[in-house]
């Protein structure tokens, strides 16, 4: 790793439309190339504490056709998302002068510029400590030329500095890009060529461009690749009648922020609304028209749309459908699943309109009739699917006129569909990777699971914005997923299922660390950790802490990367299971508190350690009736492990319990309201 050179710090001075507290300002020195010291000024975030705060980073790039400009270009911006809660740079690198430029080999002049680029990103990762950011979550960008060089720097593989630490990836998660400089003279060097580096898995990017602008054409070339090759994550926003560099200068600077900033947001990067104020004069981008909304594989502009449908059954109190589901194996395919309301249970009043939820089965699942009755009869439009590319048997029922239990639990109760999607084994969940998205197994789960929700807001007996979703083990990763995606439900609830299967005690990492190469790949677009960074709606983490298949390290992971609303509930020796899993009445009772206005879940606020003494303060709609704390000392497998529990005492917002002895590795704090409501606080480990 270079060692940094701090030279000076200054206050920035932001923008006056920027709101809130300013951020802070520090020059480094990166690296020396051609003997002078190139430079990179970081921004930080108002109260910064790194040894506290791992926040997403950015790194931008000056334009200037590879031989001009300054980092000062992107001072505005740098300091603008700084007050946005990221820590951003904006660079110095190295640039021949015209006269060099003229007599070096074709191509030279933005060579040297994509290298020190690269030694950036690499310098800006591998201070991530001393900076507080998250080196996974990186964003980089620029505009012009810097674009180009930004693009270059994060898709090529060569170019690099032996003097770097090439063992730091320069690869990032999102970009913003303002007017990047491509050109069909690039194509007699490949080495600068974007083109031939920019493929179907590029990061999320946003792209800035005035229609009269003479570099668009490149552009549209790269535009086009991509397209052929099936990347839909890049979105163009166009500025009617506006030149190159028009984003510059105000209007149009902090209209191009302000999307900038919405876009950070979807990619689960920011929070919140963007704090610029945009422009009186009302300058608009526009979309270009074939811009869809797309995350990783799914394309969720379409997934939103209201599927075909069409029923199989409207006897009896469960009723039962078939949707349009993704294309599997060149065909078309259906979705069987089943649907109850307080209509369908002829207990609801004529007119009468009820929130809705749907409903994901686990593995070796189905879509449960009696899952979905017991929905109903706590006053919601109920779907749940089969995720199989099979249907269960019709609903039985007991003369009393409930579900027989566990009725469709065993696999010889259902069918395979002639038109279903793939299978729930291991070869379609992890080995499918690669290439063609259409026999993965994740895929087609969350897109299912969209379209059924799309399809049940579309009944008119359900209050559309008033939804919740809800999944049980495989059905629970599969909630997290969903959750990450679709931002019209209003609370979920992942029983069991996280992410990070491929860390710690999961049974799930074998069958993908023995994808070898193609591991990475898996992790990218299917394992929640990759996704959750976007959940922004309320979220309730229900799990047992003797869980082989999702261990508590693993859960207590995907509980951090939530960015929105969360709580979670961890049960001692919670038994894993179709019936368990939707057993715990703070499932129905969170939905409720988001879908129907109901009181909340008791919230509890931040653990303090204070000599032999645990306090943990909280909030709660009903008072508390007991508190305790569990704790483990045994070592070896999560899942063998044996709990203690610690009686806590309740005061006024604040709960107190004896410390843990001194060799627990594993403990954490449980509060229960008058209800029997249970919640916990999150899992403390050994450091």
């Amino acid at each position: 790793m270079r060692a940094f050179l701090p030279l000076l710090v200054v206050m920035s001075l932001l923008a006056g439309d920027v709101r809130g507290a300013e951020p802070t300002s520090r020059v480094f020195v990166y690296k020396h190339s051609a003997e002078e010291p190139r430079e990179i000024e970081v921004f930080f975030p108002p109260a910064h504490e790194p040894a506290k705060a791992k926040v997403p980073g950015m790194v931008l790039f000056h334009g200037g056709a590879w031989t001009g400009g300054t980092r000062r270009q992107f001072l505005r911006a740098c300091e603008y998302f700084a007050s946005r809660g990221l820590v951003t740079a904006t660079v110095d690198y190295r640039k021949l002068t015209k006269a060099e430029a003229r007599a070096a080999a074709t191509g030279e002049k933005k060579r040297v510029c994509i290298t020190d680029a690269k030694s950036a990103i690499r310098w800006f990762k591998s201070n991530a400590t001393m900076l507080g950011i998250d080196p996974a979550r990186v964003i980089t960008g620029g505009g012009s030329a810097g674009g180009h060089i930004s693009i270059l720097a994060t898709t090529n593989p060569g170019l690099n500095d032996p003097a770097d630490p090439l063992d730091v990836s320069t690869s990032v998660v999102a970009y913003v890009l303002f007017n990047p400089a491509f050109t069909a003279e690039d194509q007699a060097d490949p080495e600068i060529d974007a083109l031939q580096h920019v493929g179907r898995n590029l990061a999320p990017a946003i792209a800035f461009f005035g229609t009269k602008d003479t570099w668009k054409p490149g552009w549209d070339a790269a535009a086009q690749k991509l397209k052929d090759v099936g990347n839909k994550t890049t979105e163009v926003q166009l500025a009617e009648g506006m030149p190159h560099g028009f984003f510059n200068k105000d209007p149009w600077q902090a209209v191009t922020l302000i999307a900038a900033d919405r876009f950070l947001v979807r990619q689960g990067l920011l929070q919140g609304e963007p704090t610029l104020t945009a422009p009186e004069t009302g300058e608009r981008l526009v979309v270009t028209a074939d811009a869809v909304k797309q995350v990783g594989p799914w394309n969720l502009t379409a997934l939103k749309q209201t599927p075909e449908m069409r029923w199989v059954s409207q006897d009896g109190p469960v009723h039962s459908l078939l949707y349009r589901g993704e294309p599997f194996q060149g065909r078309d395919t259906e979705v069987f699943a089943f649907y109850a309301s307080p209509a369908t249970l002829r207990t609801a009043k004529a007119g009468e309109r009820f929130p809705g939820v749907v409903l994901i089965h686990g593995g070796g699942g189905t879509a449960f009739a009696e899952w979905t009755w017991l929905w109903a009869k706590r006053g919601y439009a109920a779907i749940a699917m089969d995720l199989s590319g099979s249907r269960p048997n019709a609903p039985a029922f007991e003369a009393d006129g409930t579900p027989v239990r566990n009725q469709t639990a065993r696999s010889d109760t259902r069918t395979r569909l002639e038109n279903g999607g793939p299978f729930h084994g291991h070869p379609e969940k992890f080995d499918s990777i690669g290439g063609d998205v259409s026999d993965d197994w994740p895929y087609h789960a969350a897109a299912s699971v969209i379209r059924a929700h799309s399809l049940l807001r579309s009944f008119p007996e359900v209050i559309a914005d008033r939804t919740a979703v809800t999944g049980i083990s495989w059905g629970g990763y599969t909630t997290c997923l969903v959750a990450s995606l679709d931002d019209r439900f209003k609370a979920a609830v992942p029983v069991y299922g996280c992410g990070f299967l491929h860390e710690g005690e999961s049974v799930q990492k074998p069958s993908i660390d023995k994808l070898g190469d193609r591991r990475k790949e898996w992790v990218q677009a299917y394992d929640p950790s990759s996704l959750l960074l976007r959940c922004r709606i309320p979220i309730l983490f229900v799990n047992g802490t003797n869980d082989v298949h999702y261990p508590l390290d693993s859960y207590q992971k995907s509980f951090d990367v939530v960015p929105g609303p969360k709580q979670m509930r961890i049960e001692v020796n919670m038994q894993h299971g179709h019936p368990p899993g939707w057993a715990p009445e703070e499932i129905g009772l969170f939905v409720d508190s988001f879908c129907r206005d109901e009181k909340a879940l008791p919230v509890p606020g931040e653990i303090q350690v204070e000599g032999d003494v645990v306090r943990q303060s909280y909030s709660s709609d009903v008072p508390l009736k007991s508190a305790a704390l569990h704790y483990t000392t045994d070592d070896g497998l999560r899942s063998s492990r044996t709990w203690k529990t610690i009686p806590a005492e309740i005061g006024t917002g604040v709960v107190t319990a004896p410390r843990p002895p001194a060799e627990a590795n594993t403990w954490f704090l449980e509060l229960r309201d008058e209800r029997g409501a249970m919640v916990s606080s999150t899992i403390q480990f050994r450091r």
